[in-house]
């Protein structure tokens, strides 16, 4: 789904590609069929950014997106985990 880029290429598919992936996704039938895990709705997109000031060292670890997401949390706007609220947080890494 995505290439490595080369200094001056834009990326391929966008963020804008993402994000209507994402939303087509949450708004679509698919959300439907998870009633057996009580999800009774279609989602919705909260929150949408690139965070473009990490390096992430090369082997990152899920505890280093766990700390990303937690850095942007507490730094930005990004809306934190709510009780009762199903908050999905994707997280789609590209190589430039």
């Amino acid at each position: 789904m995505g290439q490595i880029l080369g200094s001056n290429s834009a990326p391929s598919p966008s963020s804008e590609d993402y994000k209507a992936a994402i939303e087509a996704i949450i708004t679509g039938p698919y959300m439907n069929r998870l009633e057996q895990y009580r999800i009774k709705r279609q989602g919705k997109l909260i929150y949408s950014e690139i965070n473009d000031t990490t390096d992430p060292i090369n082997r990152y670890t899920d505890d280093d997106i766990v700390r990303m997401l937690n850095d942007r949390i507490n730094n930005t706007n990004m809306p934190p985990p709510t009780a009762g609220h199903n908050r999905f947080y994707a997280v789609i890494c590209i190589l430039v």
